[in-house]
């Protein structure tokens, strides 16, 4: 979808920028048809975003259970320094050292027994809110004393202590084992099978009234491995492969005046110089295709302003932000106003046809003057006519010149949203 939406913008700027018709409009194909393929990528991660969200958050109360869970195992009861009496008092602490250090949602992670495959996964350990007090390292308390114990067995603890003679160096320590994590956590199955990933197992479906926390996880985990999410992609972009989408026929119909006449371009027949043309513009095969657009789009400088004056830079340089965007576009159309304003001031009539009738007509021969745009034939003074044919500048070339910048001004417009 990246890469999609970024070729989008690589083939808008360029289609907004060139000034030549038919540069123009094959930008704005290659534009049309990665939007349709973005806005169909975009439209399928939508209908499964609501299952992967649920799946994230409930992994997201596993971590943060675990780490808490971690934090547990770092427990300690030392003895308070000072205020006993005939009740030991302990501060609890948390001094002690956990097992592992939980990565963060970017570190990188390296794996030293094989590359995990979640896909393939259905079953795992996880951990059981339940079982917490099993990662509880402390288990045994340690009595000290100064003085000599005879305890020969185990047995009841009023015995063990009148066994002992205390003194100064009296003291209670707490320790105990390693708290093994396993013992912490309860097997969830997603599927029945690693061969059966179309239905959840039964052990986690849905109960309304029991559901528990691990249930919930293993469910929204379950449904999001279930997922099967297709996408589009374009295939690698040449003449022979373009000419045979009938969506970008389309928009290259629409936007070139020389295919016109085709109305319907599913049919290959009424649509053979169309194909043709598009096959030949594209390249024959992706070497040539990227010669002629990813090459001539990189060295194509655009048009922009922010503040201060007009910069003219790649496309690369171009804010990939909607900002980014909207000022190069808009300065683009600037341009492109100018070069419209230009030729329509050169095409037009040198002077206006009523005033100059009015200043021909009943002149004399000596006052009737070219200058005036006058001319004295069959004994009268007429409006001169201009053929076409001068060469002072002035002559009026307004035709199908004209006609193409105008028809590939409103397919920029019109073939953007395509």
């Amino acid at each position: 979808v990246l890469k999609q939406a970024s070729d989008a913008r690589n083939h808008r700027l360029p289609a907004a920028a060139m000034v030549n018709a038919k540069d123009r409009c094959l930008f704005i194909g290659l534009e049309a048809l990665s939007r349709k393929t973005l806005k169909e990528n975009e439209e399928g991660l939508n209908r499964v975003s609501p299952v992967l969200d649920e799946a994230v958050k409930e992994l997201a109360s596993q971590q943060t259970l675990l780490s808490a869970a971690l934090s547990l195992q770092k427990l300690t009861l030392p003895t308070a320094a000072t205020w006993h009496t005939a009740t030991v008092q302990f501060e609890p602490a948390m001094s002690g050292q956990a097992p592992c250090t939980l990565h963060t949602a970017t570190a990188p992670v390296t794996f030293t027994q094989g590359q995990p495959e979640p896909q393939q996964l259905f079953e795992i350990r996880l951990l059981d809110e339940t079982k917490l007090n099993k990662l509880v390292p402390l288990t045994q308390a340690v009595l000290k004393h100064a003085a000599s114990c005879t305890q020969q067995a185990a047995t009841a603890l009023a015995t063990a202590l009148n066994n002992c003679a205390w003194g100064a160096g009296a003291a209670i320590t707490f320790s105990g084992p390693k708290a093994a994590y396993e013992k912490a956590t309860t097997p969830v199955k997603f599927f029945a099978s690693n061969e059966a990933k179309t239905t959840c197992d039964e052990s986690i479906g849905y109960q309304e009234n029991s559901d528990t926390a691990l249930k919930k996880l293993g469910r929204a985990v379950c449904n999001a491995l279930a997922l099967k999410v297709k996408t589009n992609e374009l295939a690698t972009p040449s003449g022979p492969v373009l000419k045979d989408n009938h969506h970008f026929r389309t928009v290259l119909r629409n936007c070139y005046a020389d295919h016109d006449n085709v109305d319907d371009v599913t049919d290959d027949d009424k649509a053979k110089a169309l194909i043709s043309f598009i096959e030949t513009a594209y390249g024959k095969n992706n070497d040539e295709f990227k010669q002629k657009f990813q090459e001539k789009a990189k060295t194509t400088n655009i048009k922009t302003r922010d503040k201060g004056k007009v910069e003219s830079k790649p496309i690369s340089e171009i804010p990939p932000t909607s900002a980014g965007m909207t000022q190069a576009l808009s300065q683009i159309e600037e341009e492109q106003i100018k070069r419209e304003v230009a030729t329509a001031k050169k095409d037009a009539p040198t002077a206006d046809s009523k005033t100059t009738e009015e200043k021909c007509k009943g002149k004399p021969q000596g006052e009737c003057k070219e200058e005036d745009g006058c001319e004295f034939k069959d004994g009268q003074c007429k409006v001169k006519v201009n053929t076409g044919t001068e060469t002072n500048g002035k002559a009026n070339t307004t035709g199908s010149n004209s006609f193409i910048i105008n028809k590939a001004s409103f397919c920029l417009h019109s073939c953007f949203y395509t």
